[in-house]
């Protein structure tokens, strides 16, 4: 319903929303002047005393002037006050100097009441009836003394005419706005009925109407069906604790006593049984309203089992947990648990820790360090794996990662903690620093004794270089010019005894450029990028050919094997490989060689097979050893060190080599060249 305007310490307004009420207060301050002024100029040209008859309506108008000044300031309440009462005071002052309880100006008390009805409060209302009557018992005592100023001459007919037809229109506005108050309140009644009906029978949650005297449903939405599935027509008429909305009497009749006695009951937790007899557990909130006079509880019920069954699990999981959490508040850090790891962990039991704050136990190293976390946890909701120090209750510091979360409890933000102790790790880890550190002292240490040998050996190489070859030079270059100038007067023997001195001569300088060529390999430096070894394989097979006119051989080259080294290195490894091929296949029939790639266990291999003399797989860890041979030189020409500079490329690249061969079928040397690093090394 609408409510009563009221005079109270607030002045009270009329609500915005009864704009009909509001209207009807304009209009009321709006005909009073108007009708006043009439009548007052009716008076002044119709009456022989003009004063007696106008002091009435001069104290209208006053109230009239007043209300709207009101009204302009928003003071609706005030101005309704002031315009009935001020409208009853004027008409008492008028029927008192006039004709008392004959006087015609009586007709308009009834129009004041009804208007003290509709705008007033009923307590107003009823302070001015009371008002009206105990006046017109003055009003008939004093007549009755004959002390009251009778005015006893005739008021003109047009003034009693234009007098009762002012009463007549204001009773009619009066009137036409209160009716029309009624419908719209009993409309704005039924929609809101309306409004309640949908809310109640769409309503997410389970709503009952219960009867508090003896517990008889009333009413129940859709939800309450689903929740416990008894249908509406079952349910209707039933009391409560028959379908289950209730597990004892002793339960319904409690709630009642409290509902009855509170107005309100919220957010409590209770179980029921379905129609089917499972149990569920409902969080029920109720408040007490009045249906037909009588006391009535309108319920709303959400069901919570699965919200209790993970709250269960939840605390299973919470103290079973290896690790140390805990559930603080976040302004203070006051403790609301804590699990059994936390307790290990820190040291101070369940019950003591549990209403005490971080800074009561000594937690924190500092305050600053708590307010760095808490702020940090602020901005982003969340941590993860943030490294702090924590004093334990027997003083020692301990290192932990914490992973915490805010959320609510009850309006309260709250924090959800994990400490995963890491004090063993940071003394692992501080460890592994010191032992890095020593072992980088000793790498610089190695890493300046390697260089030293590097020059070393560099030297070593230059001696050999220069050194060595002058010599064999002179050996080479005397024996040639012995032969060229004496070698008449040598016998067969003398000449092939010199021969033999200028090949060794000769093989000493290339076995002396070999070594030289495997000592550049381990001091070049390295220079990786996409290297074809297709194209190389190809471009030394082309070379070969041309040389060795005469020489036969069928080539197979896999297209497009690509590595990823260094390309001069490279270059010098597919040249040892190809020309041991071209060597060890020379003497067959219908010589063959093969270079092509393929994978092995996930790994890509590279490979170069021929269909040459082979040799035992018992001697295969000497194939890679420099100045190595399986096979007597009078066979095959070489050194030994083709296939010791493969392995040394190899081994820089980060591969591997190997070979796979039998005696007189020829043999297959696979490589790797391992993975290149994302920087290219």
């Amino acid at each position: 319903m609408v409510e009563k305007i009221e005079f109270d310490h607030n002045l009270g307004r009329i609500p915005p929303r009864d704009d009909n009420t509001q209207r009807l207060l304009k209009l009321l301050v709006a005909l009073a002047p108007v009708s006043g002024i009439i009548y007052l100029c009716a008076v002044v040209a119709l009456s022989e005393e003009p004063v007696l008859r106008s002091t009435g309506v001069i104290a209208a108008l006053c109230t009239a002037l007043g209300a709207f000044v009101l009204l302009r300031l928003n003071r609706s309440g005030l101005a309704a006050q002031v315009l009935v009462w001020g409208f009853w005071i004027s008409l008492q002052a008028q029927v008192f100097i006039s004709n008392g309880l004959a006087s015609r100006s009586l007709m308009a008390l009834p129009i004041v009441i009804m208007m003290a009805g509709w705008l007033l409060s009923a307590r107003s209302a009823i302070m001015l009836c009371v008002a009206t009557v105990l006046f017109g018992l003055a009003l008939a005592l004093g007549e009755q003394a004959n002390l009251l100023p009778l005015y006893d001459a005739p008021s003109p007919p047009l003034l009693v005419w234009l007098a009762s037809s002012t009463y007549i229109v204001l009773a009619s506005a009066l009137a036409y706005y209160i009716f029309r108050g009624f419908r719209l309140r009993h409309e704005a009644l039924r929609r809101s009925e309306e409004k309640f009906s949908v809310a109640f029978r769409s309503g997410p949650m389970a709503m009952s109407i219960t009867r508090l005297s003896d517990g008889c449903c009333l009413d129940i939405n859709d939800a309450f069906v689903g929740l416990l599935g008894w249908r509406r027509e079952e349910v209707i008429g039933r009391n409560a604790l028959e379908i289950g909305k209730w597990l004892a009497a002793e339960d319904q009749q409690a709630w009642a006593r409290e509902l009855s006695q509170s107005g309100r009951i919220a957010n409590r937790e209770s179980r029921c049984r379905t129609r089917s007899g499972v149990l569920r557990d409902v969080q029920m909130s109720s408040v007490l309203i009045e249906l037909d006079g009588e006391p009535c509880a309108l319920v709303l019920a959400s069901d919570i089992t699965e919200r209790k069954r993970a709250g269960e699990k939840f605390a299973k999981v919470f103290h079973a947990s290896p690790e140390a959490i805990t559930i603080s508040r976040l302004r203070d850090g006051l403790y609301l648990d804590v699990n059994e790891a936390f307790v290990e962990q820190i040291g101070w039991l369940r019950e003591e820790v549990i209403g005490l704050t971080e800074n009561d136990i000594g937690l924190w190293p500092s305050k600053a360090d708590r307010q760095r976390w808490v702020a940090q946890l602020r901005q982003q909701g969340r941590v993860k794996s943030y490294e702090a120090s924590l004093n334990a209750r027997n003083g020692q510091r301990h290192t932990v990662l914490i992973s915490a979360e805010l959320f609510d409890l009850e309006g309260e933000q709250c924090v959800i903690g994990m400490l995963y102790d890491i004090t063993e790790q940071e003394a692992t880890r501080k460890e592994i620093r010191q032992l890095n550190t020593e072992l980088e002292k000793r790498v610089q240490e190695r890493t300046a004794e390697l260089q030293s040998a590097n020059k070393e050996l560099e030297s070593f190489a230059y001696s050999i270089s220069h050194d060595l070859r002058a010599p064999l030079r002179g050996i080479d270059g005397f024996s040639y010019l012995l032969a060229d100038e004496f070698g008449e007067r040598l016998d067969a023997q003398g000449r092939g005894y010199l021969e033999r001195v200028r090949r060794a001569a000769q093989q000493m300088g290339t076995l002396i450029d070999d070594i030289l060529d495997l000592s550049r390999i381990s001091l070049q430096e390295m220079r990786r990028m996409e290297v074809n070894l297709s194209q190389i394989a190809a471009e030394m097979i082309e070379e070969h050919t041309r040389t060795e006119l005469g020489h036969r051989i069928e080539v197979i080259i896999a297209p497009e094997c690509t590595a990823f080294g260094d390309p001069q290195l490279l270059r010098v490894m597919m040249q040892n490989l190809l020309e041991n091929a071209w060597k060890y296949s020379s003497k067959e029939a219908s010589p063959k060689i093969e270079f092509g790639r393929e994978t092995l266990d996930g790994e890509t291999v590279f490979f170069v097979r021929d269909n040459g003399v082979g040799f035992d797989m018992e001697y295969a860890d000497r194939l890679f050893a420099p100045f190595q041979r399986l096979h007597k030189p009078e066979e095959f020409e070489g050194t030994g060190i083709g296939l010791a500079t493969v392995a040394r490329i190899v081994r820089r690249h980060g591969g591997r080599v190997w070979a796979e061969s039998e005696p007189g079928k020829g043999a297959t040397l696979r490589f790797t060249l391992g993975v290149p690093s994302e920087n290219g090394q």
